[in-house]
């Protein structure tokens, strides 16, 4: 074994022992009030990580940002550590400079060009080609070569489009191409024009494009209302996701609707009244015409936990929709952690006092391997049998006797008014009469 092989081996033991070595945090068995079962995956010999997905009764339960979660060993109930992992997805995007030869066109056929990047060797994925055309919909096709005599097909079927209303201030356009990563220094673009005529082309932009992807969570969103606002002319649908504390940020509609366009705005609310904005002003469109098919039917919005999300849609001058239904989806959130043999652990959670813990397995995750790990399942719920609630703070005296203050001021002002009224009369009868 190598040099480097014995150091790795020996960190990666040390930061197991340190993940296995008891904590000491803020856990009080009786001060948490739900307890679920952890179910070990069979196979886990304790020397790597397990991942335990969240589920919805967890999130209902917990406080605000999963601050009360603690992994108990059931057997002795000391704390274990572990680290909560909120997946997130990333895109990392950096340009590529090319130049464009060759551009022209077949009647009837295609539009065709060769771009060449000015950096050989540099990875690229993505192609934006700028034109000033409008309303237009085309297949485009992308070779690359290393000679510019073969080449190699890397996406035969990518679609370009614009769709513009000029006198309503309405576009949509998407003119990037995206493709597998390659290395090629020259790459041919060809648009397919059929029948139609050809595009104005005016160059094209390169890119590599780094996607990291996240799991989402989708939670089955119920339609709980349909209301028509006929004088505003706004149609609002209320979906109920059965609970609260779930954590979402897309909101996705389906409708077998088809040719419109409207505006919509999007709000939240955890008794389904009080309502807060999450997104104004968003266009939602879905279109099958000889000059434009496509469709654009999810909401994004920042990250939140409601129970109802209402979408109000802006119909204008037009008919109201047809009924939608839709999902929503939110980052999957997990807990990993690891256990060791022959024991059993459980998750405790439902403690709005209790802070975020902090653990060394926060410090020791980049030396660890943490893809593609087991997983371990949630079991039902049980209530702590040595919870209780926290005892009731007693209000203060004048809030218990509300009454009390104002009779105190309404005496005292009687008591003062009796001395002001004494001390008027003696000092009335020790001043002289009035003259004649």
């Amino acid at each position: 074994m190598s040099r480097f092989a014995k150091i790795s081996a020996l960190g990666a033991a040390i930061a197991l022992a340190l993940i296995a070595a008891p904590v000491a945090a803020d856990y009080t068995g009786s001060d948490w009030r739900y307890f679920k079962t952890i179910e070990i995956p069979a196979g886990v010999d304790g020397e790597g990580l397990v991942e335990v997905p969240i589920d919805a009764q967890t999130f209902e339960g917990s406080s605000r940002g999963l601050a009360d979660l603690r992994i108990v060993d059931a057997g002795n109930g000391g704390e274990t550590q572990y680290k909560l992992v909120i997946e997130r997805a990333d895109r990392r995007r950096s340009a590529v400079s090319l130049s464009m030869r060759d551009l022209g066109s077949v009647a009837g056929q295609h539009t065709q060009f060769v771009l060449a990047l000015s950096n050989p060797g540099s990875l690229h994925n993505e192609v934006e080609i700028l034109t000033g055309s409008r309303n237009f919909q085309r297949r485009v096709t992308i070779e690359a070569s290393t000679d510019g005599n073969t080449w190699a097909m890397l996406e035969d079927d990518a679609e370009i489009y614009d769709f513009t209303i000029a006198d309503r201030g309405v576009t949509t356009r998407d003119t990037h191409v995206r493709y597998p990563v390659s290395t090629a220094p020259q790459i041919r673009t060809t648009i397919v024009n059929g029948d139609e005529p050809p595009l104005d082309i005016g160059g094209a932009t390169g890119f590599f494009i780094d996607d990291i992807g996240a799991r989402e969570t989708n939670w089955p969103a119920t339609v709980t209302s349909r209301t028509e606002d006929t004088e505003r002319r706004i149609s609002h649908t209320v979906f109920d996701l059965g609970g609260l504390g779930r954590p979402a940020d897309r909101l996705d509609l389906q409708t077998d609707q088809i040719n419109f366009y409207r505006n919509v705005n999007l709000a939240g609310s955890n008794d389904g009244t009080q309502w807060t904005a999450l997104r104004s002003s968003a266009n939602v469109y879905a279109f099958s015409t000889p000059q434009f098919r496509g469709s654009a039917l999810s909401l994004g919005f920042a990250d939140s936990t409601f129970r109802y999300y209402r979408v109000s849609v802006l119909n204008a001058d037009n008919p109201p929709l047809e009924p939608f239904t839709g999902t929503v989806y939110g980052p999957a959130h997990n807990v990993i952690f690891q256990p060791q043999p022959g024991a059993t652990y459980r998750l405790a959670y439902g403690n709005p006092a209790a802070h975020t813990p902090s653990y060394e397995l926060e410090h020791l995750l980049p030396y660890l391997v943490t893809e593609n790990l087991p997983i371990a399942q949630l079991g039902s719920r049980s209530p702590n049998p040595a919870f209780s609630l926290p005892p009731v703070p007693q209000k203060p005296f004048t809030e218990r006797y509300p009454w009390l203050l104002p009779l105190a001021l309404a005496l005292g002002g009687l008591v003062i008014g009796f001395f002001l009224t004494r001390i008027w009369a003696d000092v009335k009868a020790k001043l002289p009469p009035p003259a004649a």
